[in-house]
């Protein structure tokens, strides 16, 4: 083999000075292309708008939004109880452009109860808890109970007679109010109202239902005005929106907490890289006493946590109420 020539060297060293280069900026263009996120972000509301979830993330997708300097659109799709946008998320591209808020209810109780088309602990990467859900037990004031006490006196003396409302079978609501009535011994009959809150609430308010385990957010408005009675709720602190109200545990029933919780989910197989940045800006912006203020006026609680806190939580979450369910022995409603 002859040797290179001046000219020849000289040609083979630029030629490799310019695939060097064109390789630098390649890799320079690919990683500014690929720098997230770079367009918009649709965000999974398997929940119609106006309801506390819809109003939360929405909140939530306009400090995201801010933080990261692109459009976060929320898109409802209700349905199924949530596991229909759930299920559209679960087959999205996992590259973070597509993400799904949900709360226990459809990550946590419905797997207990039926077949789901999607697994909640495999076909999602949590990202971040963002919110939670207080509840109260009110009365209509013709209710002669003005404590639990009082409350479980009363039903065990008029078996049958009490008849409560959920926002469903198999709610958060509803499993809740089992759980009390077989643990505290509140013998009262069920009433789901599959529409939701909005019309529970009411009859409870017109008395036509004489009460209810419903959420403080719901509940908070009618008891100021003198039209519930709140007897305690199942958070493990008062809450804000309801100071003077005890909590299940001051009124001697201690292990039956409730606070339901809003997470914010991507596909499996979602970069962490992406979970992490989101997981950071969701901090931030939750740390924010302008978002912390909207939070408490709809009546919720901000929360945050790691993605590793939220698939715990989902996990505890189904043992926990697959308990309920069997001891309760709760039937799934059909799906619509």
């Amino acid at each position: 083999m002859k040797p290179f020539t001046p000219s020849v060297r000289r040609r083979v060293l630029f030629t490799g000075l310019a695939a060097l280069v064109a390789t630098t900026l390649a890799t320079g263009l690919a990683s500014a292309q690929g720098a997230y996120p770079n367009k918009p972000v649709r965000l999974i509301v398997p929940f119609g708008a106006g309801g506390s979830i819809d109003t939360a993330t929405r909140i939530l997708a306009e400090g995201l939004g801010e933080r990261l300097k692109t459009q976060f659109v929320v898109d409802n799709r209700p349905g199924a109880t949530g596991s229909i946008g759930a299920q559209i998320a679960a087959r999205a591209a996992p590259d973070g452009y597509t993400l799904v808020a949900s709360y226990d209810g459809t990550f946590s109780i419905l797997p207990v109860l039926q077949p789901l088309p999607f697994n909640p602990r495999l076909d999602f990467a949590p990202i971040a808890r963002y919110a939670d859900v207080e509840y109260v037990i009110a009365l209509h004031p013709t209710v002669p109970a003005r404590n639990m006490k009082e409350l479980i006196q009363y039903t065990k003396a008029n078996p049958g007679k009490l008849s409560y409302a959920s926002t469903g079978i198999g709610s958060t609501t509803h499993l809740q109010s089992e759980l009390l009535r077989l643990k505290a011994g509140l013998d009262w009959t069920h009433i789901p109202y599959g529409s939701g809150s909005g019309k529970a609430i009411m009859d409870v308010v017109a008395g036509t239902t004489p009460s209810t385990f419903i959420s403080v957010s719901v509940a908070s408005p009618h008891v100021a005005a003198g039209k519930l009675r709140a007897l305690a709720v199942a958070s493990p602190r008062r809450s804000l929106s309801l100071p003077d109200v005890p909590t299940l545990r001051e009124e001697g029933l201690p292990g039956l907490d409730l606070v339901s919780w809003f997470g914010l989910f991507a596909p499996a197989g979602t970069p962490r890289s992406i979970i992490d940045t989101l997981n950071r800006e969701m901090k931030t912006v939750l740390e924010s006493p302008a978002v912390q203020k909207k939070f408490r006026e709809v009546g919720l609680v901000p929360s945050h946590g790691t993605p590793e806190d939220l698939r715990d939580t989902v996990a505890s979450d189904i043992t926990k109420w697959t308990a309920i369910v069997t001891e309760a022995n709760i039937k799934a409603e059909p799906q619509k």
